[in-house]
């Protein structure tokens, strides 16, 4: 049987003392609900009339990430080996700051932190935990109150349910940690532009593994060496790049 897990009436969460952000629901206009089974696979939904599908609607690529939409990575400080990309590299920012192709990396991270304010403040309608290892996801924003983990070669399949404009958003409180050999699969027009992996703590991938999405971590990111990632990894922390190759899609 499905288990249904119901909002708090307001949920406020902070990092270092900050406020990041506080969610108020009104009794039957918003719930939300999570089911899973014994083999592990998971669906959420948004409840009828919940106001953010309207808000989640209006967050396309460009309005969320603004001047980085072009940009494979970002940090304050990039350790990169080995590694290639096909989008701008957060290196021209902090190496080049005047060249064609680069903005000032002060002016950029400010936009990071925009970005991550925006969407770490987004009102979540599931709550996730754990191992995502074996989950088949619905477009939602997904809640974890801690550290957020998948197992050495899992498999986290999102499903975008025919809509390439669904969005995939899990805010997590803690790291992240993907184990090596793992694989996020993009089904059902989801898209990788469309998956965001918002951290207040570290961002850890796993060696040769094949992950899709925008990390925009507020620790120290790694995916992990002799992966590949499709998408973005952006942090205000440092980012550890070996043998990583990166595939920024273009915004359609």
């Amino acid at each position: 049987m499905g288990r249904v897990f119901k909002l708090p009436m307001v949920r406020a969460w902070r990092v270092s003392g900050v406020l990041l952000g506080i969610v108020s629901l009104t009794p039957g206009v918003a719930f939300a609900s999570f089911s899973s089974t014994s083999s592990g696979e998971g669906t959420a939904r948004l409840g009828t009339d919940f106001s953010l599908t309207r808000a989640v609607d209006q967050l396309t690529t460009e309005a969320i990430l603004e001047a980085l939409v072009s940009y494979s990575t970002l940090a304050t400080a990039i350790t990169q080996t080995s590694s290639t990309m096909d989008g701008i590299s957060g290196l021209n920012a902090l190496e080049n700051p005047s060249g064609e192709q680069s903005s000032s990396a002060s002016a950029l991270l400010a936009v990071l932190q925009a970005s991550y304010n925006k969407m770490m403040a987004l009102p979540s309608n599931a709550l996730i935990s754990g191992d995502i290892n074996g989950l088949t996801l619905a477009p939602g924003v997904y809640f974890d109150g801690g550290a957020l983990n998948m197992a050495a070669s899992g498999v986290l399949t999102l499903d975008g349910h025919g809509d390439p404009t669904s969005l995939f958003v899990f805010q997590v409180t803690g790291s992240i940690g993907i184990g090596a050999g793992s694989l996020v699969k993009l089904v059902n027009g989801a898209q990788a532009n469309n998956v965001y992996w918002i951290s207040t703590g570290a961002f850890g991938g796993g060696a040769g593994s094949a992950l899709a999405g925008n990390v925009i971590a507020n620790g120290a990111a790694d995916p992990g060496a002799g992966s590949d990632f499709v998408g973005r990894i952006l942090t205000l922390a440092a980012l550890t790049l070996t043998s990583v190759t990166i595939t920024t899609p273009v915004p359609s």
